[in-house]
């Protein structure tokens, strides 16, 4: 692609070198540039890609993308120069790509917990209303038959375009996407033309990452921005109205529905009965006021429910079709999986902050007729603040909490269970930090009536330890155990 069309609609400081040249490709990574690639050097927490130029045009790259803080001309090499490089790449990718989020209806989802439950429901009523979607996540990246493994909730700018170009080249009119708060303060999500934003709920996490609260929600207000930034013409916000933080919300002049169970929203949940089947409850809304039945389980699952009525309702659908692919709704992998077989109950939940897990604790213990067991533990490298408040939480709710190993990564397992371990309460809680062996024993705590709660990882078919990624799964081990191809 010639280069000035590569540039369109992009900010540059300055242009070094000669503007009448083809690239073949674009690249961030330094490994994976070639000859007549343009880099773009992106400052991250750990390498900078500016450092990386001189090996990049050794390569052969034809052109870099650098920021106003660099300054290394070497003749024969086109220099572009941006103020944000990270915000250039992802329009820069989104020309290569020739703008596919422009030509189909684009919906954003973010909050801390619940994003990918609500993009499968939302994807099941676009699919019962006859639409070819496409689904970016933290479990997968789906569209057209075609399934790809996720690596990030959502991916780098160069993955995201091509994704959407391969969407639209089969026909995908709709897309439905989890959006990080990684992603939108690295601004990898700047170049989408969202229709719709759905915001679920703002709890802590990520605090690793972005330092403080306050940074981690403006990075999820990002989202309203780029909406309000996108070119189209319907444009319209979703809000958890329950959710204090997203209340306090500066929101634009758009369209926008609150959802919850406060009868304070536009739509909202009354007379609601929860059991291991399902959720029924009243629904009352501007489209339908009445009694539904869906088999999710739980308050969060709920919220979840409202959230997608609500957008369906606010993007015109049939109110009789949405009621109906609600009631169809199956369950997520990971997300409250709910076991049961031989006198055994275990739930599978992805719970991994201190909000999500007193939400679903609080939800099976309503569902429990005797003694709730819960097993978890804290991912390495991650905010190590919360690990002692989800000790407590866990020790609070449950009758026995077992603490193990989660994705440790560089820290020692050992040494993330001592800082659980600080906020524990009484004494009916163990260590197990082998994680096999802990779901095992809790396996062999059930009696009649009990439940174990395997907490954390959810969908996640991995355990990383130190540099090793290794298989691992809750959900497959705990098949195992029931299925009788494992014993405790």
């Amino acid at each position: 692609m010639q280069l000035n069309r590569l540039l369109k609609d992009i900010p540059i400081e300055k242009i070094v070198g000669a503007r009448d040249i083809k690239i073949k490709a674009i690249s961030s990574s330094s490994a994976e540039t070639k000859k007549d690639y343009m880099f773009v050097a992106l400052r991250g927490n750990t390498h900078d890609g500016h450092d990386f130029v001189h090996q990049v045009i050794q390569k052969g790259a034809i052109a870099v993308v650098i920021d106003t803080k660099f300054n290394l001309p070497i003749n024969g090499i086109t220099y572009i120069y941006v103020q944000d490089t990270q915000e250039a790449l992802a329009k820069i990718a989104d020309n290569f790509y020739d703008n596919p989020t422009n030509n189909m209806e684009m919906i954003g989802i973010t909050g801390t917990n619940g994003k990918t439950t609500v993009s499968y429901i939302i994807e099941n009523i676009l699919k019962t209303h006859g639409f070819k979607t496409g689904r970016i996540g933290t479990i997968d990246y789906s569209w057209g038959g075609r399934v790809i493994p996720s690596s990030h909730t959502t991916p780098p700018p160069l993955f995201l375009s091509e994704f959407f170009s391969k969407m639209q080249a089969d026909k995908v009119k709709t897309v439905v996407m989890e959006v990080s708060s990684h992603s939108l303060a690295q601004k990898r999500a700047d170049a989408i033309q969202f229709d719709s934003c759905v915001f679920t709920n703002i709890t802590r996490d990520h605090l690793d990452y972005h330092s403080t609260g306050s940074n981690y929600i403006s990075a999820k207000k990002r989202l309203i921005e780029l909406l309000v930034l996108s070119k189209k013409d319907k444009k319209f916000l979703v809000m958890n109205g329950d959710d204090e933080t997203l209340r306090s919300f500066s929101l634009p002049n758009l369209p926008c529905i609150f959802y919850g169970l406060k009868n304070t929203n536009d739509i909202y949940a009354s007379e609601v009965k929860f059991n291991w089947d399902g959720i029924t409850f009243n629904l009352n809304s501007p489209w339908y006021k009445g009694k539904v039945e869906v088999p999710l389980v739980g308050n969060f699952n709920l919220y979840n429910i409202l959230a997608s009525i609500s957008w369906a309702g606010m993007d015109g659908f049939n109110i009789d079709k949405i009621i109906e692919s609600i009631s169809n709704t199956g369950q997520v992998i990971g997300r409250f999986q709910v076991f049961k077989k031989n006198g055994i109950t275990a739930i599978v939940d992805y719970a991994h902050t201190p909000d999500a897990l007193e939400k679903v604790i609080s939800t099976t213990r309503e569902l429990t007729k005797g003694k709730l067991i819960t097993l978890f533990g804290c991912g390495g490298e991650r905010d190590r603040g919360k690990r002692p408040i989800m000790g407590k939480i866990s020790s609070e709710m449950s009758d026995y909490t077992i603490v193990t190993s989660d994705n440790p990564r560089s820290e020692e397992p050992l040494m993330i269970i001592e800082d659980i371990k600080k906020g524990l309460i009484g004494n009916n809680w163990c260590v197990e930090h082998d994680r096999e062996k802990a779901i095992m024993q809790g396996i062999k705590m059930l009696r009649t009536g009990d439940v174990l709660l395997i907490a954390g990882k959810g969908h996640e078919n991995y355990q990383i330890l130190k540099d090793t990624v290794i298989p691992f799964s809750d959900i497959e081990i705990l098949k195992g155990i029931l299925n009788g191809t494992k014993t405790c």
